[in-house]
């Protein structure tokens, strides 16, 4: 590979914090119009039919059921819009993309992977995030563990398009081998 990741022009703390920010207002959004929607069809139910009065276990349960709806519909906004898109809403607004290596995108492993390293990044304390800040490449430790750093979306563009014209010619030079070989 000729075209060094390092061309590319890395996003910065300050600007992925932003990013971030919108998308869990995006999430919590969803989530509260999901919970109240929910909460009225509960009451609207119990108020019909009175047997329907949720236990304290059956209370529990409920909540249970919320976090882990929550955590589903979190996981899930990160993990598609990065392998879709490259770029969740808040980065677009931000223009920021994800790549992976050489692709515009990260592939369906590496955002499963970069979302479970947001939480290893924010365990200790959010010293994973923090790393962006003192990182060459301004990666996260989920961007390590996943092989992915966040850059502005024009660089990421630019890149990929170097990289696969750059494919394109090893390719001919193979084809071009290959078929010099059968001669």
């Amino acid at each position: 590979m000729n075209v060094p990741v390092s061309s590319l022009q890395f996003a910065g703390f300050l600007s992925r914090l932003v990013a971030f920010a919108v998308d869990l207002v995006v999430i919590l959004t969803a989530l509260t119009v999901f919970r109240l929607t929910a909460q009225a069809l509960h009451d609207f139910f119990t108020a019909i039919v009175p047997v329907l009065k949720f236990s304290f276990v059956d209370a529990l349960l409920l909540r249970l059921g919320g976090v882990t709806v929550s955590a589903i519909v979190q996981g899930a906004y990160f993990i598609l819009f990065w392998t879709l898109n490259g770029q969740t809403p808040g980065m677009a607004l931000m223009g920021l993309q994800v790549i992976h290596n050489d692709a515009v995108r990260p592939t369906l492993l590496a955002s499963i992977v970069r979302y479970f390293g947001y939480w290893l990044s924010a365990v200790p304390l959010g010293l994973g995030f923090l790393w962006v800040l003192v990182d060459r490449k301004r990666r996260g430790w989920h961007d390590i563990l996943a092989g992915t750093y966040v850059v502005h979306s024009a660089a990421a563009l630019l890149y990929h398009e170097q990289v696969m014209t750059i494919k394109a010619r090893e390719r001919a030079i193979a084809e071009q081998l290959l078929s010099e070989t059968k001669r």
